[in-house]
């Protein structure tokens, strides 16, 4: 948590009240989208560090909720997401292009992949069969 308040203090913002939103929404099981809209929320939808920061997140609490409710469509998510990962990884221009003219008006920014990434998702896919 100490490296999000250096970026939202880099950032302009108050980490005092901004950061403490942030970290309730963090905790928060009970709302599967929070950091979906945080994702895309304009205060950090351009911004890239906080799209790597919170992405991983998201893809665990997306595969939570997905395999809750389906968990034939959790296994197939699970399945999908170390090659997706692993194909940004691999081909740069393919997050580049993602950021580039094709991309709708003011949608967040694409994460860079990473290792968290993959094992977020896949933890938040054993954490849906849990529930």
């Amino acid at each position: 948590m100490e490296g999000l308040m250096q970026l939202l203090n880099a950032m302009g913002l108050r980490s005092d009240t901004l950061g403490n939103q942030i970290g309730d929404r963090l905790a928060n099981d009970e709302d599967p989208y929070a950091m979906h809209r945080m994702r895309n929320d304009p205060r950090f939808s351009q911004n890239q560090e906080m799209q790597n920061y919170l992405a991983p997140k998201e893809h665990q609490q997306f595969m939570r909720e997905m395999t809750g409710q389906n968990p034939m469509m959790g296994a197939l998510g699970a399945g999908a997401t170390g090659p997706y990962s692993m194909a940004k990884m691999a081909a740069p221009g393919l997050t580049s292009a993602m950021a580039g003219e094709g991309r709708m008006p003011g949608a967040p920014l694409p994460s860079r992949p990473s290792m968290e990434e993959i094992m977020r998702a896949l933890r938040g896919f054993g954490q849906g069969f849990r529930r």
